[in-house]
């Protein structure tokens, strides 16, 4: 079998500079193989870890209640240990 080495990709809907107070993000992942584990948090506080499968899922989030700028950093991973990170920042 050939082994997998291509990174899934990632990406948020709202963008970078639409990010507002609980607001809710559709972040996408894709693989050629298949995907296994969609981690983020905000404004670098705790980890959250959301399993993710097939070849294309979606997760949602919902950006903090506090007042302010916020940064979203997800890393997405797929079934053969392939890693893609994202970090979404709020302008």
């Amino acid at each position: 079998e050939v082994e997998d080495t291509q990174k899934p990709t990632v990406e948020a809907k709202p963008s970078s500079g639409e990010i507002e107070t609980l607001a809710r993000i559709k972040v996408t992942a894709r693989d050629n193989k298949a995907l296994k584990t969609l981690m983020y948090n905000w404004d670098n506080g705790n980890n959250k870890t959301q399993p993710i499968t097939g070849t294309e899922d979606t997760v949602t989030v919902t950006a903090p209640s506090k007042s302010g700028k916020h940064i979203l950093y997800v890393t997405v991973e797929d079934g053969e240990g392939n890693k893609v990170a994202l970090i979404e920042k709020e302008n």
